[in-house]
């Protein structure tokens, strides 16, 4: 089980996105299991200025080994500039055995 997630947008020189030179607007995202199936309920999307989240202690969302992340729409905006980007996505976990509440 996950207990924080963050999501950072980088150009596509590695350096991160800075000043409103966002191009991601938001991203939907969905997890999948190891067979490619989707896993039963939703996962916070991203947002520029809202790149991650956090549990409430106690709480968490599954992600099992050899699970696929898989963002299934995102909105991109102009920012003024040629611009390629890509995201980062972290994970952190419960120390094993923790006893969650799948959120």
């Amino acid at each position: 089980m996950i207990t924080k997630a963050s999501v950072k947008e980088f150009k596509a020189n590695g350096q991160p996105a800075t000043g409103g030179k966002f191009i991601v607007h938001h991203a939907l995202m969905t997890m999948l299991d190891k067979d490619g199936n989707a896993y039963p309920g939703a996962w916070p999307n991203t947002t520029t200025g809202r790149f991650g989240w956090i549990f409430e202690p106690g709480a968490g969302q599954l992600l099992a080994s050899g699970s696929q992340l898989l963002y299934h729409s995102v909105h991109l905006h102009a920012n003024g500039e040629d611009t390629t980007a890509y995201l980062q996505v972290a994970f952190r976990f419960h120390p094993k055995w923790t006893p969650v509440e799948n959120g």
